[in-house]
């Protein structure tokens, strides 16, 4: 109980009147989820920032839903390199560690690399890469294409990949669209999830 008293304070925290928050709904054939972002610039000059990611899913086949809290306190320097303190809080446990990221926005793209090793272990190991492209069709509306991709190394869970793929259509911060979702785990890799679906997300 304290350590999730831990993770409730940090969120509560990175609320204030100037954090950029999104709420997403996911509904496929495998699995559903809700995904709740909050990012705030902790500076004037936006290099500190804070970023809390929080994740409930279900699969379908298991019916017991799953929660993970990533919570990311970041410096970037003007070239768009940056470290990184990182706290995850899952079932089992909370798992601290560092890391390197990068992030760039060119013109319609926005590129986004973390890399992260926990201290107390250096096996466990995970790599996050995020691509964004956004193409103006009209005033009002744009086409979006997401492309997210995830793998672990650690031993305090299966070694892990995910991938997924988002196209949709924005609109007054409002994003509806279709949804790709693969994971494999273990060290063969065997795929465990071939996720097909809707998603909605709205930012505010």
């Amino acid at each position: 109980m304290n350590k999730l008293c831990i993770v409730v304070l940090l969120i509560t925290c990175s609320i204030t009147a100037n954090t950029q928050f999104s709420l997403e709904v996911n509904a496929g054939v495998e699995r559903a989820f809700v995904h709740l972002k909050f990012f705030k610039y902790l500076d004037k000059n936006n290099r500190w920032s804070f970023y809390s990611g929080n994740n409930a899913a279900v699969n379908f086949d298991k019916g017991k839903p799953k929660f993970i809290s990533s919570n990311v306190f970041a410096y970037n320097f003007k070239n768009g390199v940056g470290i990184s303190t990182i706290l995850i809080a899952r079932k089992n446990g909370l798992h601290p560690s560092a890391g390197l990221l990068f992030q760039k926005t060119i013109r319609s793209f926005y590129f986004y690399f973390l890399s992260t090793i926990e201290p107390n272990n250096i096996a466990e190991q995970e790599n996050y890469v995020y691509l964004v492209y956004k193409h103006k069709l009209s005033n009002r509306i744009k086409l979006v294409f997401h492309n997210e991709n995830y793998i672990s190394f650690k031993k305090w869970g299966y070694d892990q990949s995910l991938q997924r793929i988002k196209v949709g259509l924005e609109t007054r911060q409002m994003q509806i669209g279709i949804i790709s979702e693969t994971s494999q785990t273990e060290k063969s890799f065997q795929t465990i999830l071939v996720n097909l679906g809707f998603y909605i997300k709205k930012s505010f």
